[in-house]
This record gives structure tokens, C-alpha cells and sequence, in this order.
């Protein structure tokens, strides 16, 4: 099953490298790309279609792939053509609606509770999206998909023995695995909407699944660390600027340490990849001793991202001034 999942994740990348620009499938670089060159997108299809597999072989309910899928064939169609971010985002919210509503619609104490429904739905949107902003070098998408899919299997088993969550989860991080080679380190094909968001949403749709209290939300949340705190550490720099955050970027720290310094996009990729396998196993370890030790450690490891990603902006602009001034 699993050498199914590896193959099926890089046939999908292997049918949009070959074929992708004859079908229309092709990212042009533009002012927030990393690339410099036309490279066909969508290759995550394969891991949609891995996902998809593992789900009736196991035996899923309809309720666990549907949602998913829609997403992804959303993804798909923004891959395509060119959609509305306003059409995408209400599409979005619809299906991620629906996706809450299906797992707690049905208990009345939930039912009952406006917020906590309501914050579900924020956070699965936001991690749908915000992977999708993060995909913007090479291979860091897909290193971040085989490490938190790979810390997701191990703490529901830990949680859920046997669950087959944790079969579904080892096998989305093994299709990330067979996509990495076509994109990472050289990017002959990129994930595109269809893999980026499907992923993002898969990632948070689990997570609300399976936690059983805060406790466990927070931790398997904080397998996606680097994406969040990168992405809410680059919206507070842009609002303090007074910049439109809907409007595309290139302010991310991961774009800014490859782009404005020139650290090959691997270096960074592998690095994000390191550090979100550190913060995960951290945290794993940590989760015995309670949820103040685990947001303790969260809140260390925020500042000093935070303060890392000061140093880099700093050292960015001062780079940029003298580059400027000659």
C-alpha cells in the first residue's frame, strides 16, 4: 500500500512534468515567484489521487474523502484558469463549512456553541490557504507535507492504537516523498492549487478529527509550525506597512532568505523541514506533561522564529539599500 502511495505520488508529478504545458497546466513567473522560468503545475494531482485510493481501500466513510476532494478539484480548476481569489475563498468556505457541520453538526453541545464551530471553520480555511502561500520555493511544500504527515500518523497512534488514520497520514507523507524528486531540489513540476490547498486542508480536516481536547489540537497543530508562524509573523509585518494582505507577495521569511540573500531554495526547504521535525518531536515529548509545558515551549519557539526573521528583514534591507545605492 505504502509503495502504491510513493508511486501514485510521483505518477502525478511525472504525467504534469511531461504534459502539463500541452494541457494548459503551466505557472508563469511573475512579480512574487521565486522561479524565473514557465514550469508546468499540478503535479500534486498524484497525491490527491493517493489520498483518494487509501480512502476506500480502507474503508472510509464518503463524509472523509468528499470534502477533500472538492477541494482539490477546486485547486485543479484554479490551476487551470485563472479564478477570482473572492470565487475561490467563498467556494472555500462553503465545502470547509460543510466539512465541520458534518463532523459536529450531530452533537448538540457542539450544535449549541456558535464559537467554537466558528473557530473550526477559521482554522481549516487558514491552514488550507496558508499552505498554499507557503509552496513558493522549491520542495518546501512537500518536505513540510512528509514531516507533518509523518508526526500526525505517529501521535494518533499514540492517541488512537490501530486507528486507520495513521495508515491514511503515513500514506499522504509517502505520496509527498514520491512528488519531492520532480521538485526538489530542481522544480520540473510544481504541487499547484490541486496539491498545496488539498493538502492544507487534509492537514487541518485531520487534526479536527482526531483530537480528542485542546491538548491534542494544540500539539498536532504545531506540526505545521514553521508554515503558521511564518505566515502570521509576515501578515503583522505587512499591516504594519499599511499593505493590502489579499494583494500576492514575496514577503514571506522563506521567500526573502531565498530570494533577497540568495540561499538556495534546498538550503531553506531542508532547513524549514529540520526545524518543523525538531518543534514536532519536541512537542511529542512535552505532550506527558501537560498543555502549559507544551505552550510554553510553543511560545519559545515563536519568539525566537520571531526574532530570527527580524534579524533576516533587517539584514535584508540593509543588503537591499547597498545594492541599491550601487
Amino acid at each position: 500500500m505504502y509503495l502504491i502511495s510513493m508511486v501514485l505520488g510521483a505518477s502525478g508529478a511525472l504525467l504534469l512534468w511531461k504534459f502539463g504545458s500541452k494541457w494548459g497546466f503551466v505557472d508563469y513567473p511573475c512579480g512574487r515567484s521565486s522561479h524565473s522560468s514557465d514550469t508546468p503545475k499540478a503535479g500534486g494531482i498524484g497525491i490527491v489521487a493517493t489520498f483518494l485510493l487509501l480512502t476506500l481501500v480502507l474503508g472510509f466513510s464518503p463524509q472523509r474523502w468528499i470534502f477533500p476532494l472538492f477541494i482539490a478539484f477546486i485547486g485543479l480548476i484554479a490551476d487551470k484558469w485563472n479564478i477570482s481569489v473572492v470565487y475561490r475563498l467563498i467556494t472555500q468556505f462553503i465545502i470547509v463549512l460543510f466539512a465541520v457541520w458534518n463532523i459536529f453538526g450531530y452533537a448538540p453541545i457542539v450544535r449549541e456553541n456558535f464559537y467554537l464551530i466558528s473557530f473550526f471553520v477559521i482554522f481549516i480555511l487558514a491552514t488550507t490557504n496558508w499552505y498554499n502561500f507557503m509552496d513558493g520555493i522549491n520542495g518546501i511544500a512537500g518536505i513540510t507535507g512528509v514531516v507533518g504527515f509523518s508526526l500526525a500518523a505517529y501521535l494518533i497512534n499514540t492517541i488512537h492504537p490501530g486507528d486507520i488514520g495513521v495508515k491514511l497520514s503515513l500514506g499522504v507523507a509517502i505520496a509527498c516523498i514520491g512528488f519531492l524528486p520532480f521538485n526538489f531540489p530542481k522544480a520540473r513540476v510544481f504541487l499547484g492549487d490541486v496539491g498545496s490547498v488539498f493538502l492544507g486542508f487534509v492537514f487541518a480536516y485531520t487534526v479536527v478529527l482526531v483530537s480528542k481536547n485542546m491538548l491534542d489540537f494544540i500539539c498536532f497543530a504545531s506540526f505545521l509550525f514553521c508554515f503558521y508562524i511564518d505566515e502570521l509573523t509576515t501578515m503583522c509585518v505587512r499591516l504594519g506597512n499599511r499593505e493590502n494582505i489579499f494583494k500576492p507577495h514575496r514577503r514571506h521569511l522563506y521567500q526573502i532568505l531565498a530570494n533577497e540573500l540568495n540561499i538556495p531554495h534546498w538550503v531553506v526547504s531542508l532547513g524549514y523541514g529540520v526545524v518543523q521535525a525538531f518543534v514536532g518531536v519536541s512537542i511529542i515529548k512535552l505532550r506527558p506533561l501537560g498543555i502549559t509545558s507544551v505552550l510554553l515551549a510553543l511560545i519559545f519557539y515563536s519568539i525566537a522564529f520571531i526574532l530570527f526573521s527580524v534579524y533576516v528583514r533587517i539584514k535584508a534591507n540593509y543588503l537591499g539599500g547597498m545594492h541599491g545605492a550601487g
